[in-house]
């Protein structure tokens, strides 16, 4: 769909009483780029603004505008199996209580006791959580297709069964083998 979308050379992204402009609606342009980041999760924003013809500065303000990054939420929650979000969000929370809580009892200590790395994560990890902390949008891991991690991860887990029970059924072979000759 991007390819049949012409680009749009955008307006300088300062107006010319200096203030920065504020995208307030998309634009079909805008959208294609939507379809691409869904399409290719890995797509980085430097690749967008090469594909579209914009300065990165400009592509940046664009997915940094309300409007755009709603409609990416949206285009990408169309994609994700709706039962397997909840259980995926809801071990994801029971995961941060109790990493949270664990983390208040360490904080606890005495001040020498704590690490200054656990304190600096922690606070890198809580202004990340309340949106003070990195909010580009380069991802900083690699993205995981969840259903594609789901079957690999269920492949996986049944090689290791099979594994498991041809060691036991060797393990049972040669305790037979030796009850035998020790029976004979």
């Amino acid at each position: 769909m991007a390819d049949s979308v012409v680009a749009i050379k955008p307006p300088h992204p300062k107006t010319p009483n200096g203030s920065n402009q504020r995208i307030t609606r998309l634009l079909p342009v805008h959208e294609a780029m939507i379809d691409q980041l869904v399409a290719e999760p890995r797509t980085t924003s430097k690749q967008l603004s090469e594909q579209f013809g914009f300065t990165l500065n400009w592509t940046h303000q664009i997915m940094l505008s309300n409007c755009f990054k709603e409609r990416l939420r949206e285009r990408s929650m169309e994609s994700i199996d709706p039962m397997l979000l909840r259980t995926v969000n809801e071990r994801v929370e029971a995961v941060l209580v109790v990493g949270l809580e664990l983390l208040l009892v360490k904080l606890d200590n005495p001040p020498e006791k704590v690490s200054d790395n656990l304190v600096l994560r922690a606070i890198e990890l809580s202004t990340r959580a309340l949106g003070m902390g990195n909010t580009s949008h380069e991802p900083q891991g690699p993205l995981v297709n969840v259903n594609l991690h789901l079957e690999d991860l269920s492949d996986r887990l049944t090689g290791l069964l099979r594994r498991k029970k041809i060691a036991m059924e060797k393990e049972i072979a040669g305790e037979t083998i030796e009850a035998k000759a020790e029976a004979g």
